[in-house]
């Protein structure tokens, strides 16, 4: 590995623009963030050079303790501490399904990175995902997988329906003002296009950096906005991380607020399973 302690591929995700704390921080260059879903290690090496647990409490102290609101992600602990220790592998050795599933739809030789059940697209199945379950198949504790990721996927779908059913029925009865929180998210600029807001309905952020800003043409407020409206006078549609926030100003789901990613489809940013 040319003297490195470690062998990794880039992440895509983060090559494609996506972000973390480090990254954020310039901790660590975007175009030295690798993947450690696949890692190929000099054991010896990395040993003779220190001790990984001192190595993640010293982050930890430096980095982490006054960003305490930041997940402490084990691949951003990972990219500090081996930061300039790499040597950067083809990128055959972790190919994310999500991101090669339309460029390679017969599988080829390398190393597939399914990052969980949610990254099976349904509506182009193709044959890593056939793969992928029929190896899930022959786990010993996997009872008919298949038949069960199946059976998710037509549980979401129903759920999807209920509460695109439950949206228009607010939509079209009264009119009512929506607000959008959390944009950035494809699920939710998708949804945008489709619904078309006008002039009462506005965009809401948790902090302080784009409040007082415009959006794809629609105001941004702060959260506190949303504490001197009216209750049932309006509808928040939101990203998923932002539920818990709704929740504690007793906002009701498929009432009150709708996720955006249980509302559109897969290929529109939304949630398969």
């Amino acid at each position: 590995m040319k003297g490195n302690e470690i062998g990794a591929v880039l992440d895509t995700g983060i090559m494609a623009g996506s972000s973390t704390l480090p990254i954020d921080k310039k901790w660590v260059k975007r175009d030295q963030y690798f993947n450690s879903g696949v890692i190929l290690m000099d054991l010896k090496q990395i040993r003779q050079d220190g001790n990984l647990l001192t190595y993640f409490i010293d982050i930890y102290n430096k980095d982490y303790k006054s960003h305490v609101k930041y997940p402490m992600i084990d691949q951003d602990i990972l990219n500090m501490i081996f930061k300039g220790k790499v040597c950067y592998l083809d990128s055959k050795w972790n190919k994310f399904t999500n991101y090669v599933r339309e460029v390679e739809v017969k599988i080829l030789p390398g190393i597939y990175h399914f990052a969980g059940d949610n990254f099976i697209n349904y509506s182009h199945f193709t044959d890593l995902d056939k793969n992928y379950l029929e190896l899930r198949e022959e786990v010993p504790w996997e009872s008919s997988i298949i038949n069960s990721s199946f059976l998710k996927m037509l549980h979401m779908e129903d759920y999807r329906i209920d509460q695109l059913q439950r949206l228009v029925h607010h939509l079209a009865k009264n009119k009512k003002k929506i607000i959008f929180y959390g944009y950035g998210s494809p699920s939710l600029q998708n949804l945008i296009k489709i619904i078309k807001p006008h002039g009462k309905d506005y965009f809401i952020q948790y902090d302080s950096e784009n409040i007082g800003n415009e959006y794809i043409g629609l105001p941004v407020k702060g959260f506190a906005s949303l504490k001197h409206e009216e209750k049932g006078k309006f509808i928040v549609i939101t990203v998923a991380e932002a539920i818990g926030e709704l929740e504690k100003i007793n906002l009701e789901a498929g009432k009150d607020y709708f996720v955006a990613n249980c509302l559109a489809t897969k290929d529109q940013g939304g949630y398969v399973l």
